[in-house]
């Protein structure tokens, strides 16, 4: 991981005349920087030239095996309205953006008709969808899709506002598939529960990847920035992601991040920042853990919450180790993000309490030192790998003063020659100048003797 994110770096700040030499390699091979456009990893949108328009099939045939392209909000509108009649369950359907869309056409009344059970492969390529409606206070399930079990990737929703019962999102109500690099914003209101910016539920091996969310919500509990609910016995994770959204719920399970995690759901590497506020169990990161086998490793909280913080961010149990991801060097001559290495610093082994009640003769305890000596091992490696990564930076820094001392020497040694060079020419045409103006001293001198010698 730590020489991924080496490379990731160097890929991102090499540049030469402040030209990015690898900016395209970088953008090929996955390692470009962040676009303008909300997402976390950029993309370079697919031809879609070849692919079948969903403006051209039969809407009342089911789709067959394909790739399918979308261009306008009305090709978005009949997928939706096919998928509502079951004709998009296919697993191996897949449906890729040819454009920017904006659904302000589909604001009118209740908004926009969610797409159903879709099982397929959903890619944004890179393009947004903006100006997403519903308002459907008394209905649930309400969002761009209201079950996925499929992969939603690649995707922008912008400007979204949508409004439901419960099970409320911007993107999927209810996730039992993969969403990966996906960046919402919008504000979202849920009568009753379950709400959440990327996913109003976590569903079994539901994950969520690389993904980022901002907006304002409102439920009356288990609402999280990025996802709201996670089923019993769930085991998915969510990972590499933020949110910066405000969050408040009238009754618990209120958090920054996640609501609620009921379930062996993980998270790693992820970031909430924003305003939380809720009136039972509410916190700056996950509001609520119902079960002890829940892991939160490398991740970080920055929220504002109205009184005192319950939930993850006021206190982690026995089996919750949360990280301080805040920490980082900068390590390059550019001033941005790119030019950083972020590494945590902070460590819990908040579980040696639990020794004492124990005793160190229980076979428990002897398992929990097991597990703290690899832990302690697994840091030591991680530690070792930021360590590594600093040393072969101190190296470049060295290789590059060395090369920038050895210009500035030629570039003296240059100004020396030329100044040399100047000194000589001007010396030449002293000395020439002196020699003819004695010439020219000397020539009447020899015309008046011309001038006697004729006389006589």
């Amino acid at each position: 991981e730590a020489i991924t994110q080496e490379i990731t770096r160097i890929a991102q700040n090499a540049e030469y005349n402040g030209i990015n030499l690898f900016e395209n390699a970088s953008t090929k091979y996955g390692l470009s920087k962040a676009s303008n456009s909300g997402f976390i990893k950029a993309i370079e949108h697919r031809d879609t030239s070849g692919m079948t328009s969903i403006a051209s099939v039969n809407e009342n045939e089911t789709l067959t095996a394909g790739t399918y392209s979308i261009s306008t909000a009305e090709e978005l509108a009949k997928f939706s309205q096919m998928s509502f009649n079951g004709k998009t369950a296919y697993f191996d359907i897949e449906v890729v953006l040819a454009n920017d869309i904006d659904l302000s056409a589909y604001s009118g009344g209740e908004g926009w008709t969610p797409i159903e059970s879709f099982n397929g492969t959903f890619d944004g390529n890179g393009y947004t969808i903006s100006n997403l409606k519903i308002n459907r206070e008394d209905e649930d399930y309400q969002a761009l899709f209201a079950t996925m079990a499929g992969t939603v990737k690649n995707l922008n929703v912008i400007n979204a506002d949508v409004k439901g019962n419960g099970y409320v999102a911007v993107l999927v109500a209810q996730n039992y598939g993969q969403i990966d690099n996906v960046s919402v914003q919008g504000n979202l209101f849920a009568k009753s529960s379950r709400c959440g910016e990327i996913a109003a539920v976590l569903g079994n091996t539901g994950s969520v990847d690389s993904c980022s969310s901002s907006g304002n919500l409102y439920s009356k509990g288990c609402v999280g920035g990025l996802v709201g609910d996670s089923f019993s016995g769930a085991s998915g994770i969510v990972k590499n992601s933020f949110t910066t959204c405000s969050v408040s719920g009238w009754l618990d399970n209120v958090g920054g991040l996640m609501g609620r995690i009921n379930g062996s759901v993980k998270i790693q590497n992820c970031y909430s920042s924003g305003k939380v506020n809720g009136a039972g169990d509410y916190g700056a990161f996950v509001g609520c853990i119902l079960e002890d086998v829940v892991a939160i490793e490398s991740s970080n909280y920055d929220s504002t919450v109205n009184k005192d913080m319950k939930g993850v961010g006021a206190s982690t149990s026995e089996d919750i180790d949360l990280i301080d991801i805040g920490s980082l060097l900068h390590v390059g001559i550019n001033s941005g993000d790119t030019s950083q290495i972020r590494f945590s610093t902070n460590f819990s082994l908040s579980e040696v309490s639990g020794l004492l009640s124990n005793g160190l003769e229980s076979t428990l305890s002897l398992a929990k030192i097991d597990a703290f000596i690899n832990k302690l091992s697994d840091y030591q490696t991680t530690l070792g790998a930021i360590e590594n990564r600093l040393m072969s930076n101190i190296e470049s820094i060295g290789v590059n003063i060395e090369n920038l001392t050895s210009f500035r020497s030629t570039l003296k040694d240059a100004d020396v020659a030329k100044e040399s060079s100047n000194y000589i020419r001007s010396q030449i045409l002293q000395q020439a100048s002196a020699t003819l103006l004695a010439t020219a001293n000397q020539t009447p001198e020899l015309t008046l003797r011309l001038l006697g010698a004729l006389q006589v």
